[in-house]
């Protein structure tokens, strides 16, 4: 945006001449992943016999970009820590501060209850998608339900684009959820009571104004269709 950072007379502390060659050490450092350039002024230097260096002026005689040493932070994890999860294809993803890319080696998938590692993914594999910010992990199998996990991933697993590595999460309770209880396929019936059905069957001398019912084996509700 052509902001000047630093403004420095040539016969500062900070400007040191040795022969031929000219130093400047900034008082204050650059910024991360900066693009930056340099201007000196015709007549800033000049040779033992008083001829001027004719300077550098533009935004291309010397330019640069700074490194970027900021190692990339996670923004949100899916499923959320301490959240839930659907057993039944399960898709993990997490969303970090900046683009990344995928480095070496394994993302586990571990049951809180003792540690064990259900699966070791290869970061390198297919079952990893990343796009920008953004890393998928597709496990190969269904996960239990109303079981506690938590994902590990070393550190040098994820880079940001300067190679930066994301720290990752090395413990039971950076990233941990809890799947969903298993649905219930199994269908009513007749209570196992003595008699599930008032008036029971082929029962005889029932008053006319008798209430029917029927106790079922578990809890239900009003669906569709006639009696």
């Amino acid at each position: 945006d052509d902001s000047v950072v630093a403004t420095i007379p040539v016969g500062d502390v900070q400007v040191s001449v040795s022969g031929s060659t000219m130093t400047i050490d900034p008082i204050s450092p650059l910024e991360e992943d900066t693009e930056y350039y340099i201007e000196i002024p015709s007549a800033a230097f000049i040779d033992l016999e008083g001829n001027a260096f004719a300077g550098l002026s533009g935004k291309t005689a010397w330019n640069f970009t700074t490194a970027d040493n900021t190692a990339p932070t996670v923004n949100s994890f899916s499923p959320a820590d301490n959240g839930t999860a659907s057993a039944m294809d399960t898709t993990l993803s997490l969303t970090l501060s900046e683009d990344v890319k995928a480095g070496t080696g394994n993302i586990l998938i571990k049951k809180t209850d003792g540690d064990v590692v259900v699966e070791t993914i290869d970061v390198a594999s297919g079952t990893v998608t990343i796009s920008g910010e953004t890393v998928t992990i597709d496990p190969s199998g269904d996960l239990e339900y109303e079981t506690d996990y938590y994902i590990e991933i070393p550190s040098g697993v994820l880079l940001d684009l300067a190679d930066n590595s994301y720290g990752g999460t090395a413990d039971a309770t950076t990233w941990n959820f809890t799947t969903d209880v298993a649905p219930d396929l199994t269908a009513p019936t007749l209570a196992a009571i003595a008699s599930p059905l008032s008036p029971s069957d082929d029962a005889e001398n029932v008053a006319i104004d008798a209430n029917l019912s029927l106790t079922l084996s578990e809890d239900v509700k009003t669906g569709t269709g006639n009696i």
